[in-house]
């Protein structure tokens, strides 16, 4: 990741839980600086924990922009995406790291699907946008990844990390608890007791997978940009104009969406042998999602 030292970090049972325990950090960091916590800045086009997050903390979401229209000190955190669910966006790291230090707000990178193309951060498949980000992750207050995802591993989970091992302060000050068995990481996660599988899963995925990761993401970029081309080749589709690190969205022109999603997104097509499709919403368009 590049952290330099003190970093500290374990893994959890998903992104939500990894993206629940940064907010839970800043909050309680802003808390500690006498500063009200009200709001959090991230892009349109995030996950939907961030929205659960901010229901449990009590935090408000405010569009990731320069001028937010909200006083700075009430801001608890930012939220850059690597790799956003629905094109792979990736948001512009270095802006947000100048703007969270000068206002010293907490910088949280949500790398839930994009963090494994940092073993690929050479490619020169990748955008401008995505390359910086990636070579940059370690610019983060708080870092999640699924391994699950381009991972590839077999349970679900997540890595969340911290940039300075101190800040577990702000999720509990105790120094221990008052019965037997209890580690020390166990004080500062959201969760107590983890299931181990999700931890050897990951150390398989890595010791088995680690060496083909990098082919996974060129494959992944290259077949991204040659079905592209194939599908702008026929005049009634049209493609998402933001698309990044394998993913992209398209939709039929003519052709009304319900009549598409009932042939290409029934569960039935699985068990079929036929092409299983997904769909998502933006900017009110329905597109499917590739």
């Amino acid at each position: 990741m590049g952290f330099i030292d003190n970093f500290w970090g374990y893994i959890s049972s998903g992104g939500t839980v990894s993206n629940l325990e940064a907010l839970w950090i800043a909050k309680n960091e802003m808390i500690s600086k006498k500063r009200k916590t009200t709001f959090i800045l991230v892009r349109e086009n995030h996950h939907y924990s961030i929205e659960k997050a901010c229901n449990i903390l009590g935090l408000e979401i405010r569009p990731l922009k320069l001028d937010p229209n909200v006083p700075p000190d009430q801001i608890a955190a930012v939220i850059c995406i690597c790799g956003s669910t629905e094109t792979g966006r990736c948001d512009d790291l270095l802006t947000w790291r100048d703007f969270c230090t000068k206002n010293d707000i907490h910088l949280h990178i949500d790398a839930a699907y994009g963090g494994y193309y940092r073993y690929y951060k050479d490619s020169k498949y990748l955008t401008d946008s995505s390359r910086k980000m990636l070579e940059n992750l370690n610019l983060g207050d708080s870092v999640s990844i699924d391994p699950h995802k381009l991972g590839y591993a077999l349970y679900p989970g997540a890595i969340f990390l911290l940039n300075n091992k101190n800040d577990v302060m702000y999720i509990n000050s105790k120094k221990e608890v008052r019965y037997l068995g209890v580690t020390d990481i166990s004080l500062y996660t959201i969760e107590g007791i983890r299931s181990g599988a999700v931890a050897a899963s990951l150390y398989y995925g890595h010791k088995k997978l680690k060496p083909f990761y990098k082919e996974l993401m060129e494959n992944n970029l290259i077949g991204a940009d040659l079905l592209v081309k194939k599908i702008q080749s026929v005049e009634n589709f049209e493609i998402y104009p933001i698309r990044d690190l394998g993913l992209f969205l398209f939709r039929d022109k003519k052709l009304p969406m319900s009549y598409l999603k009932e042939k290409f997104c029934n569960l039935e097509n699985i068990n079929k042998g036929k092409m299983q499709l997904i769909t998502t919403t933006i900017e009110d368009k329905v597109y499917f999602r590739v």
